[in-house]
């Protein structure tokens, strides 16, 4: 538990703020924290307003929702690359055209890598737009989602 914060205390209802690691049960908390204060309680609703570095407070409100099933998400909401956090990696003009037709390469044909020290990353082509996300398999590099 990182932090609990009494939000309202209205007889008979106490809103209760936490701020927990993952794995924590929230039910199996709260039960603990009625029992701590010697009563029982019923836990009436539950809102998730973060996961990781999301939080319900960076949302797309109801009223801003696209309309229709052709919108753009740079628009409205997050791109992949904040969305899912991994380390980039860029490619040269020529291995660029590669990883777009989904060729494997040697690892060593990336022209530079941010962070080494894990196998996903976002893969970026020799203009900085992204091709997707590719994975070191074997000392190969792989794509996963090619966005190209």
């Amino acid at each position: 538990i990182h932090s609990l914060e009494v939000v309202d205390y209205k007889f008979p209802h106490l809103s209760i703020r936490f701020k927990v690691s993952s794995g924590t049960y929230i039910r199996t908390l709260f039960s603990e924290c009625a029992n701590h204060l010697g009563t029982i309680g019923s836990l009436v609703s539950l809102e998730r307003e973060a996961v990781g570095h999301h939080n319900v407070k960076d949302s797309i409100g109801e009223s801003d929702w696209p309309s229709n099933s052709d919108w753009d998400y740079l628009g409205h909401g997050l791109s992949p690359e904040k969305t899912l956090i991994y380390p980039k990696v860029h490619f040269a003009p020529k291995e660029t055209k590669l990883v777009m037709n989904g060729v494997q390469l040697k690892k060593d044909r990336a022209l530079d890598i941010e962070d080494s020290s894990g196998d996903t990353f976002w893969a970026y082509g020799d203009s900085g737009q992204l091709l997707g996300l590719i994975k070191i398999i074997d000392g190969e590099w792989r794509i996963q989602v090619n966005f190209s």
